[in-house]
């Protein structure tokens, strides 16, 4: 717990810890105008798809109990494994506001479980707005099967929306893992 930790504290930033999948982050930042404002980071790590429905409960009420601490004027940034697939938004569909028409394959239960989460919270989910090649979309590669998936998520506000700028997968990225990096460009 080193100088960078203290730093953080002192700056007035808060980690929490909520449970072995969620941690979030709120950080303070002193605008020009003199006013504060607040952005809380939330990595999460959601249980795969065919775990059961007690574990994926008590993950979607931790997600919750988080969510929870974050003030309704404040900014937040959702990221993380959320082991689902939420497809392609339409025009048409109950999740319109919260998925673009840039999503990859359809939608699953998982998908289905973080988008109703979603709807409740006001979230975008940032890398299904933007027209990017297949290879620059997908997340994570089926091992078997060897299809590509998109169950890794950047999301924010909806009022934030306007910020996000791009979104894609950094194929390339050594990090230690099978999924891809989502990068997100912000103003």
């Amino acid at each position: 717990r080193g100088i960078a930790l203290k730093a953080w504290r002192a700056g007035g930033c808060q980690i929490l810890y909520r449970s072995a999948r969620i941690m979030s982050i709120r950080l303070r930042f002193d605008m020009a105008d003199g006013s504060t404002s607040w952005t809380t980071v939330v990595t999460a790590y959601a249980p795969t798809f065919r775990s059961k429905r007690a574990e994926k409960d008590a993950f979607y009420n931790s997600l919750q109990t988080t969510m929870n601490t974050i003030a309704r004027t404040e900014n937040f940034i959702l990221l993380g494994d959320f082991n689902a697939r939420v497809g392609s938004g339409t025009s048409q569909d109950d999740w319109h506001n919260i998925r673009g028409p840039h999503g990859v394959g359809t939608v699953n239960s998982s998908g289905e479980e973080l988008l109703n989460f979603l709807a409740l919270h006001g979230g975008w989910i940032c890398n299904t707005w933007f027209c990017k090649k297949p290879r620059l979309r997908g997340t994570w590669m089926h091992p078997r099967s060897k299809r590509v998936h998109c169950i890794d998520y950047i999301i924010v506000s909806q009022a934030d929306r306007h910020r996000c700028t791009d979104a894609q997968v950094v194929t390339t990225a050594e990090c230690g893992s099978d999924h891809g990096f989502d990068p997100l460009g912000t103003q």
